[in-house]
């Protein structure tokens, strides 16, 4: 038994594939109706899984917008059963249920210890068919069917073979075609079954509406009409069999009442009450013109309102393409994660139609990471970083939060207020690996005019885009890296002398600093190879490197020039005194000798040179000019020796 609700605002989780967009779209709106007269916002998760046996490293990756929430933040759940493709997707949901210890409806679909509401299709379809039969007098029936092993086509099957059994006739096998729900399905196997036959049917009997817009396309490329030579009925009474020629005559699902009622019994269970484990809503035939009978006015004028409605949404489609091409060129430029970043939340700010006034885009963090990492197929994992957060337009920090703290870290402030809001969550992935999401507030129209998947998928590119751009990049400097430096002793080369010293030195010069320019050379370099070995005289050349290394300021830059001679450019503000550095490069000399145990007595002669920005000499001459210091120290070696 659930406890009673307290009087706080509560929060429902809907869970449901987004390719149904207006049964959703009239679903959920009924669910919002009930959901705002008692102060509950309403927390949509889509994914687009396909069925079992399509794609299935992208069926991987979408489980990503089922496993984000953890359901114990809910008050209630809401499960789209009938359009949740995956077999995995429901048995994870209903376990983490369970483990929630939270109420849950399931629409048209039975899950077991879940109460259910559907809709009556068999009666509804049954009624359609008998019409078709019994006004129109059809003998010879086609039946177009969807997945076989779904169960509302199941149920939908039985219903054309009922009413075909009331009237004396039979579906056989061969007089049915699988179309798997879909348009261009249809409309092929249509015209290879014409092909194949020297007869037409007298009516297509069709699952759904999609598949018999397919089929009344088919048969108008053959050349046969519709209604005049073939009847053609679908099913679900969608908006577009609505506007087709000719307007389908199909079943209605009273959608909108199909959420109220769900959300009513949601509701009763939060409130502590039992409830029917299965509730049914009626269904109602509805006749157009492609049966063979006449549409009311009503629905005429629906058409043609929707036709220059229809010319509005193609305007708006340009516009929003516009959108995405600008985003997706912008990226496409973007070589860091802080620049894509800044870019994003600038253009967001500037243009959000497509987006909403507030708005999510949310990155594992460290996706960006030029290392691949491993990660669970199917999950987000770790930390998220908000990469763009828009409240009411305006973009606005946050810090990176826990994977599961979603409802804690970014809406916290939305859920205290008195305004109910309907938030809805889309994953971003690349085949079964998931690395972020997007989520909207109080704008659901991405969903509702099938441009949502599109957009998300392009998002989903974009970001594997500039993860590749990084990676080049990262490559690009390690090769860069590679040619400039000196493989025995990690300074700079000459080719590194010339790409990273002088750009250094000219950049101080633009700021008006001083320089050093200091020459370095292995006293006795030759004696140490010769008495020694090379192999001692490498190491006397890394030492001597390693002693540079921890002598001069980290912004300086230290070459091997060539053998055992040294340059080292830097600011004279961090070494007003040559002794003092000299001094300094002497001590960690000798503590590095003593560490490697190193036999002969490693000494260094260094020379300097003072390069005044405000000086107009060359390079070559300063460079003669710390060379000849080098050899005076040099020479004073020697004569001590």
């Amino acid at each position: 038994m659930f406890g009673k609700r307290d009087g706080m605002k509560k929060k429902v989780a809907v869970f449901a594939n987004g390719w149904s967009n207006e049964y959703l779209e009239l679903t959920i709106e009924g669910m919002r109706k009930r959901a705002d007269e008692e102060n509950i916002d309403l927390f949509v998760f889509v994914n687009y899984s396909a069925g079992e046996d399509d794609n299935e490293r992208d069926n991987i990756g979408e489980r990503g917008m089922f496993t984000l929430p953890d359901l114990s933040q809910f008050d209630g759940v809401v499960l789209f059963g009938n359009i949740i493709n995956m077999e995995w997707e429901r048995t994870y949901l209903k376990n983490e249920i369970k483990k929630a210890k939270i109420p849950a409806v399931c629409l048209e679909y039975e899950m077991d210890d879940i109460p259910c509401i559907e809709t009556d299709t068999f009666q509804g379809f049954y009624e359609l068919v008998s019409h078709v039969i019994e006004v129109h007098h059809a003998k010879k029936i086609l039946y177009v069917n969807g997945p076989r092993h779904n169960k509302e086509c199941i149920i939908r099957r039985k219903a054309v073979e009922a009413a075909l059994e009331k009237n004396a006739l039979v579906l056989r096998e061969a007089d049915i075609i699988y179309a798997e729900w879909s348009y261009q399905i249809a409309c092929a196997n249509m015209r290879e079954w014409i092909h194949a036959h020297d007869y037409l049917p007298d009516a297509v009997i069709c699952a759904n509406d999609e598949m018999a817009m397919g089929i009344c396309t088919a048969l108008n490329c053959e050349g046969v009409e519709v209604p005049g030579q073939v009847i053609v009925i679908g099913f679900d009474f969608v908006a577009d069999g609505q506007r087709f020629f000719p307007m389908l005559s199909t079943v209605r699902r009273d959608w909108t009442r199909l959420g109220v009622e769900g959300m009513e019994l949601l509701l009763r269970q939060m409130d502590g009450h039992k409830v029917s484990m299965k509730t049914r809503i009626p269904c109602q035939m509805e006749i157009g013109e492609s049966c063979g009978c006449c549409a009311d006015d009503e629905k005429c004028k629906m058409r043609l309102n929707a036709l220059g409605e229809s010319y509005r949404k193609k305007r708006q489609q340009e516009v929003d393409e516009w959108h995405l091409r600008y985003i997706d060129d912008t990226i496409s430029k973007i070589t860091d994660s802080q620049s894509l970043k800044e870019s994003l939340q600038e253009h967001y700010e500037e243009n959000h139609t497509f987006e909403g006034e507030d708005f999510l885009l949310c990155l594992e963090e460290n996706f960006f990471d030029s290392e691949e990492r491993e990660d669970k197929s199917g999950e987000l994992n770790g930390w998220m970083e908000v990469f763009v957060k828009l409240e009411n337009g305006k973009s606005v920090s946050r810090k990176n939060f826990p994977v599961g703290q979603i409802l804690k870290e970014c809406l916290e402030e939305c859920l205290e207020e008195d305004k109910t809001h309907i938030f809805l969550f889309a994953g971003l992935h690349e085949f079964e690996h998931c690395f972020g999401y997007i989520m909207q507030k109080d704008f659901m129209d991405r969903l509702y005019d099938k441009s949502l998947y599109s957009w998300i998928q392009r998002l989903s590119q974009d970001m594997m885009k500039v993860k590749q751009n990084i990676r080049l990049e990262d490559l690009n400097r390690r090769l860069v890296d590679v040619s400039i430096t000196d493989k025995l002793t990690g300074l700079k080369n000459r080719t590194g002398f010339e790409m990273k010293a002088l750009p250094y030195l000219q950049k101080c010069r633009e700021n008006h600093r001083d320089t050093w320019l200091v020459f370095a050379d292995i006293n006795q370099m030759k004696i140490i190879n010769d008495q020694l070995g090379h192999l001692q005289g490498d190491m006397a050349l890394c030492i001597v490197a390693e002693a540079i290394r921890k002598t001069i300021p980290k912004e300086w830059v230290a070459v091997r020039y060539g053998g055992d001679e040294f340059i080292v450019v830097g600011a004279y503000d961090e070494f007003k005194d040559i002794d003092e550095m000299r001094e300094l490069f002497t001590d960690n000399l000798n503590r590095l000798k003593e560490r490697n145990a190193f036999a002969f007595p490693l000494t260094v002669s260094l020379g300097a040179v003072v390069m005044r920005s405000d000086e107009v000499n060359s390079l070559d001459e300063y460079m003669r000019r710390a060379d000849e210091a080098m050899y005076i120290e040099k020479q004073k070696f020697h004569n001590k020796e």
